[in-house]
């Protein structure tokens, strides 16, 4: 979106500032005035108030992890409530599976991103970090085929 591009920007007031790239308004963004004052002037310190981005979105990410799952997109944790929109997969490996619950993955779509994210997966414990498959052609995110080695690997455990 910005890479290789001179950016620049433009006071169009004392709280209204845009932001270009090779000449294209791609953000505005707005000052406000905090409760804390500075120590020279004794001016109200500016906060940043609000972000308007104008460029479009160039990724749309979907990711495929073990429902209960802890995933993390460049480094925040996905909320619950975002997690709760995502639709169960069966995985095909019953026999591994001691239970239904634990062959359902969930599919969740994060909608579209300014850049390619990191994504990670790990169990709600943090106690096992996922590997992740990337594909390229529908931008998705997989831990399944880590998920069901794992489960694989603790299944023959179990049998032994």
């Amino acid at each position: 979106m910005i890479e290789g591009k001179e950016l620049s920007y433009k006071a169009e007031n004392r709280s209204l500032y845009s932001v270009y790239a090779d000449g294209e308004k791609i953000a505005q963004f707005t000052l406000k005035g905090s409760e804390e004052k500075t120590p020279l002037l004794g001016a109200r310190r500016p906060i940043l108030d609000k972000i308007d981005l104008f460029a479009e979105p160039l990724f749309e990410v979907t990711v495929i992890a073990p429902k209960g799952a802890v995933i993390k997109v460049n480094g925040k944790t996905v909320s619950s409530d975002d997690m709760s929109k995502g639709v169960p997969v069966a995985l095909a490996e019953a026999e591994y599976f001691p239970n239904d619950e634990a062959r359902t993955m969930i599919s969740l779509r994060l909608g579209k991103l300014f850049a390619e994210p990191t994504v990670s997966v790990e169990s709600a414990d943090g106690a096992i970090k996922y590997g992740i498959e990337f594909f390229e052609d529908s931008y998705t995110y997989s831990a399944e085929k880590s998920y069901v080695s794992y489960q694989k690997n603790a299944y023959y455990g179990a049998t032994n």
